[in-house]
């Protein structure tokens, strides 16, 4: 981007000028348009440069003031279950190399969207293998002071493992 002030980065948190929209940039496409990730409703939107601002969002200062009716008068979920299989992650996260990073900047969108919503609790689900995933997770999981807890799911053969997360 070449506007001081304009230069987005994949992953960065944004708000846009006009309206309540936040999200996530998880794209940056030709002409100035950046591919965001809608938190509240989920929905990937193209949008140009001009249109928002980064969104200075630091996990710490995030605060949710929803109260239990809230949540459910805004049908907003208690809990969340977060499948980080390749093939379950949404196409902007399956799509980027390595994949591992695009697992762990879903695990970011998914957290934030959490925090924001007033969810209580959330499940990773990274399944077996070499334990990256995993470690990685772990790590991202410490930068946010507003995690109660944090199990590690290792349950019998054919289920997944992953990790539950309980907000406070």
């Amino acid at each position: 981007m070449t506007e001081p002030g304009h230069d987005f980065q994949i992953g960065d948190p944004i708000r846009a000028k006009d309206s309540d929209l936040k999200g996530r940039v998880i794209k940056i496409l030709d002409a100035g348009y950046l591919m965001i990730l809608d938190l509240e409703f989920d929905m990937e939107l193209n949008l140009h440069h001009s249109e928002i601002v980064k969104d200075e969002l630091d996990p710490s200062r995030i605060i949710s003031h929803n109260s239990p009716k809230d949540s459910i008068a805004k049908n907003i979920p208690r809990s969340l279950c977060v499948d980080l299989h390749q093939e379950k992650l949404p196409s902007t996260y399956r799509n980027t190399m390595p994949v591992l990073q695009g697992q762990l900047d879903y695990s970011q969108d998914r957290l934030l969207y959490c925090l924001h919503s007033g969810c209580k609790e959330v499940l990773f689900i990274h399944g077996k293998g070499s334990g990256a995933l995993h470690q990685r997770l772990l790590n991202l999981l410490k930068g946010f002071p507003q995690i109660q807890s944090i199990e590690i799911q290792k349950v019998a053969f054919e289920k997944p493992h992953g990790i539950r997360v309980l907000f406070k």
